[in-house]
């Protein structure tokens, strides 16, 4: 049985309904740059981060990749298919390896119905989904690129750091940085070696430090 009391997902539910669960859960591991799930593909049910990261991606027609989230532990990917979605609407893959919690989609209702808290839990992911899509549409709308790299460093440096006194890596290169913010790769090498010169962020071998979150906010205003 999966140990999902330290998940962040899961957080304020009782024991019995972490254990009721947790025997539903299956582990899968994922190498580095493998694929989870992928766009237009059948839904087979709910994914929750356990170790590592996750990349979700769509795809235009034109062949380009624009990432939409990056997700760590204690998050979530499929849950807009428990709601009449059978198709998925992203593909995910893992820039490093990973362990992803699944839960089968045939399981699902009677989970809920089980342990409401969790449906309340799914309902809240889906509303920060919502809050963090109309937010792209007006950094889209109202921000220049620089903008947009700088805004997209510092949410995901909230997101997968530990606090914001302390660096923060992630693994990212310029061009999937360029991707998430919806820029150009050189635009967003541009952007980063500029904060680089000013001591704010620091690349190297795949990886992007955050080296102060709170004067990167800054460079916003």
């Amino acid at each position: 049985m999966a140990d999902i009391s330290g998940l962040s997902f899961f957080e304020g539910l009782g024991d019995e309904e972490l254990a009721r669960i947790g025997e539903q859960l299956t582990e899968r591991n994922y190498r580095k740059n493998s694929t989870v799930v992928r766009e237009g593909q059948e839904s087979d049910g709910l994914y929750v981060v356990a170790r590592g990261l996750v990349r979700v991606y769509r795809l235009h027609d034109d062949g380009r990749e624009r990432t939409v989230a990056l997700l760590g532990p204690g998050e979530v990917l499929g849950e807009m298919t428990l709601f009449g979605g059978e198709l998925r609407s992203a593909s995910a893959e893992t820039p490093e390896g990973a362990t992803l919690l699944f839960l089968p989609r045939a399981g699902i209702p009677n989970i809920l119905l089980e342990v409401p808290k969790l449906a309340m839990r799914i309902i809240d992911v889906l509303s920060a989904r919502l809050r963090e899509s109309n937010q792209r549409v007006q950094e889209l709308t109202f921000m220049n690129s620089r903008g947009r790299v700088i805004c997209n460093l510092c949410r995901l440096a909230e997101a997968h750091g530990d606090s914001e006194g302390e660096e923060v890596c992630l693994p990212l290169t310029h061009a999937e940085i360029a991707k998430i913010s919806g820029v150009s790769r050189e635009t967003a090498s541009k952007v980063l070696s500029q904060l680089g010169d000013i001591g704010l962020v620091r690349l190297g071998n795949r990886k992007l430090w955050v080296l102060h979150l709170d004067k990167l906010y800054q460079q916003l205003e």
